[in-house]
């Protein structure tokens, strides 16, 4: 690839007028449109082939999309969060705040299998954020096997925890 232009489709044709995300699986493209709260779904030659609409599951105002080849991550820019869907619009129930890292103002997005990278076009920084619940589910039991849990106290103690701080205190005598 060299920069060269090839071929452009019209977003427009499918009611998309206001196009602004984009992503693909190098099968289908998505673009999103900030005015209708939808993703449009289009074959790799620009033929439309259907919509969903994210305003359904909370997501008003989507902006940025982006896809590792199992779901769909699009921003939505008025409530700070970024909303997973399936690769079909099916939304999963699953989303995360951004303004809580800082990003009030998130747009574009992109992930790998471990991190997102999301832009606030306020502050012009660009975020990453782990995608720890998927690292949770991956080592879950691995690492339980580390933790008891308490009914009692709703908390997990790691079972390599020393009872007594004496080792700590020791670390800050002089």
């Amino acid at each position: 690839m060299d920069g060269t232009y090839v071929n452009s489709f019209d977003t427009a044709a499918s009611a998309n007028e206001n196009a602004i995300g984009i992503t693909t699986n190098n099968t289908f493209i998505w673009v999103t449109d900030i005015i209708d709260s939808k993703v449009y779904k289009y074959q790799m030659d620009g033929t439309y082939v259907n919509s969903f609409d994210t305003g359904a599951s909370g997501n008003s105002d989507p902006r940025g999309l982006s896809t590792e080849g199992y779901f769909l991550w699009v921003t939505d820019n008025t409530a700070d969060e970024v909303y997973k869907y399936q690769m079909d619009g099916t939304y999963t129930g699953i989303h995360f705040d951004t303004a809580a890292s800082g990003n009030g103002d998130p747009w574009g997005i992109t992930k790998n299998d471990t991190f997102f990278w999301i832009v606030d076009m306020t502050n012009d920084e660009v975020y990453y954020i782990t995608d720890a619940i998927k690292q949770i589910v991956r080592n879950a039991e691995k690492w339980e096997k580390d933790y008891t849990y308490s009914l009692q106290t709703n908390e997990f103690t790691n079972i390599h925890q020393r009872e007594d701080n004496n080792f700590i205190r020791q670390w800050f005598q002089i």
